[in-house]
């Protein structure tokens, strides 16, 4: 805070995924929900930097801002995690997903960044254990992802079938589900 003040510095360390990163500030999400929102200046950005605000458990989807080995910025939005889906004899199939689902230029030095979290719905339309990201260059304007990032609660269970959760309380912890674009993976509440 003293080399500018008001601002919270992160300095950028080589880390292999959100897991091993070491300039990574937490905060507990509360319900029945909660908006993290954050402002990134990217002007001292470095080639190979990479920096965001992101939602995980098991799994986790960031997004934020990226600098390539030229030098150029670009908003990201990443998934990393499992899908679940049914192979044609019906048995679930999963699949490690580490992938970019945006890659867009960031025209300008800083990018907002929001997480909207639903744990309990309270509005029409909206579905539960949810993290819906977005992002604006001016702090006014904002665009939503096509893409929500579905913590898996315990009535959520795969199609036909459900999907064994341990309590947290006794040993392994609820996971994080990625949810594909609509239609490519269907979920039915118990």
């Amino acid at each position: 805070l003293t080399e500018r003040p008001g601002w919270l510095r992160l300095r950028a360390a080589q880390a292999a995924g959100l897991a091993d990163a070491r300039g990574t500030l937490t905060q507990r999400t509360v319900g029945p929900r909660c908006i993290s929102e954050a402002y990134l200046d990217a002007s001292g950005m470095k080639p190979g930097d990479e920096a965001g605000l992101a939602a995980f458990q098991s799994g986790n989807a960031r997004v934020g801002v990226r600098v390539d080995a030229n030098g150029e910025r670009f908003i990201v939005l990443h998934q990393n995690g499992r899908s679940f889906s049914r192979g044609e004899d019906g048995r679930p199939v999963f699949k490690n997903l580490d992938e970019d689902l945006a890659v867009i230029p960031l025209e300008g030095d800083g990018l907002w960044m929001r997480i909207n979290y639903v744990f309990t719905p309270q509005e029409e339309g909206e579905e539960a254990d949810t993290a819906t990201f977005s992002w604006s260059t001016d702090g006014k304007e904002w665009t939503v992802a096509d893409y929500k990032l579905l913590h898996a609660g315990l009535l959520h269970r795969l199609p036909e079938r459900p999907v064994p959760l341990q309590h947290p309380r006794r040993g392994r912890h609820r996971g994080l589900r990625l949810v594909p674009p609509a239609g490519l993976l269907e979920t039915k509440a118990a």
